[in-house]
């Protein structure tokens, strides 16, 4: 008796969670990203700043922010890469 209890307990939370999984409201994470790019021989401190605002002027709940800076040797810019995780 309490194995059958335990069985039905079971297929009704796994049910339960496929109607949650599979109903239209529900939202998932996705990875957006911005950039920012400034001459090198400029003062590029705040660079990643300027490509963060830009970033969550876009998306309200931005949340798990990264950057990262990349240099271009060619035409000497310095580009810094933010992405970040959002449900909009």
């Amino acid at each position: 008796m309490n194995v059958v209890l335990k069985t039905l307990i079971v297929s009704a939370s796994l049910f339960l969670f496929n109607a949650a999984a599979s109903d239209a409201s529900v939202k998932w994470w996705r990875t957006v990203q911005a950039q920012a790019v400034m001459p090198a021989n400029q003062d590029t401190s705040g660079l990643c700043s300027i490509a963060e605002r830009k970033l969550r002027a876009k998306y309200s709940d931005l949340t798990n922010i990264r950057s990262h800076y990349s240099y271009d040797m060619y035409r000497h810019e310095v580009w810094c890469y933010v992405q970040g995780q959002t449900q909009q």
